[in-house]
């Protein structure tokens, strides 16, 4: 269990690295880290104590009973953050090929 958290960790603190790195090449001001706890609690402590100007969440867009019974992280952080929030959709990704095969979500 430890070896299989270890890794998705490890692979989180790449891709945010990567995020950061991007829009700062792009000539804009960017962190970011990977934190434990309650996501969408975490996600607005964090924002309050850092004085951030945007935080950028994702969403699956769940709707119906799924979306009352799992909640939202976007939906709760939007609500109680003070600052601006970008909820960012999740879309399919494809790679380029004969049959354009779907690989995963971004």
């Amino acid at each position: 269990y430890e070896d299989a958290v270890v890794a998705a960790r490890r692979e989180g603190e790449a891709c945010v690295t990567d995020a950061a790195a991007t829009l700062v090449a792009a000539g804009l001001h960017a962190s970011g880290r990977v934190l434990e706890g309650d996501p969408a609690g975490t996600l607005v402590e964090t924002a309050a104590h850092d004085g951030v100007d945007l935080v950028v969440v994702g969403t699956h867009a769940r709707t119906g009973m799924r979306a009352v019974i799992l909640g939202s992280v976007a939906r709760n952080v939007l609500v109680h953050t003070k600052a601006s929030v970008l909820v960012v959709h999740q879309v399919p990704v494809t790679v380029p090929g004969p049959d354009h095969a779907l690989v995963g979500t971004a």
